[in-house]
């Protein structure tokens, strides 16, 4: 950005910017950002349809889901009316209010890097998170999908993550079409 800042949007992610001279606004319009906030005597005011947070200078990774938005402090803090979310930390903010401060998932940021890494994450919510990264539909029966994942899987290719699942998980992968995809139990 034109202050220095860097913002990063994963997939499925829009972000509206406006700088002036007295302040600088981002407004997560859906999905999930990533943002390092350069030092500026402007203050920096995130905004999701969740609450508006007032950022220092640090390195911050916010997602919008159904309801909340999840706020991940990796350096610097995060003011919101008042109370202060730091570094190391992060907090659903909903309705204008932090719940559960808790300690930073320190993977929550790894798409920056291209990877997804989960620890003991249902089958079903792994998919829906891989899907993000692939086109088409992919999801998986009821059968498999409160089995546990774990482990770190690079984001640019999802075939591959696929094949691996038939290795680690009692599961086969249905292919009904390139862009339709399922996986099963064996």
């Amino acid at each position: 950005l034109d202050d220095g800042s860097l913002l990063q949007l994963n997939t499925r992610s829009a972000a509206d910017v406006r700088f002036d001279g007295q302040q600088r606004y981002v407004r997560l319009l859906e999905g999930e950002l990533s943002l390092d906030v350069a030092r500026d005597t402007r203050p920096l005011v995130l905004r999701s349809d969740d609450g508006s947070l007032h950022l220092d200078s640090g390195r911050f990774n916010v997602r919008q889901f159904e309801g909340y938005s999840l706020v991940s402090v990796f350096s610097g803090m995060a003011r919101l009316q008042g109370q202060v979310l730091l570094a190391g930390q992060q907090a659903r903010l909903a309705a204008g209010h932090w719940q559960g401060i808790g300690t930073l998932d320190r993977n929550i940021g790894a798409w920056v890097d291209g990877m997804l890494v989960v620890s003991q994450m249902r089958l079903g919510e792994f998919l829906a998170e891989l899907s993000r990264y692939r086109h088409g539909q992919l999801g998986c029966s009821e059968q498999v999908a409160g089995l546990r994942i774990s482990g770190s899987y690079p984001l640019d290719d999802s075939e591959r993550i696929l094949e691996m699942l038939e290795v680690a998980l009692p599961v086969r992968i249905r292919r009904f079409t390139r862009y339709w995809v399922k996986v099963e139990a064996v």
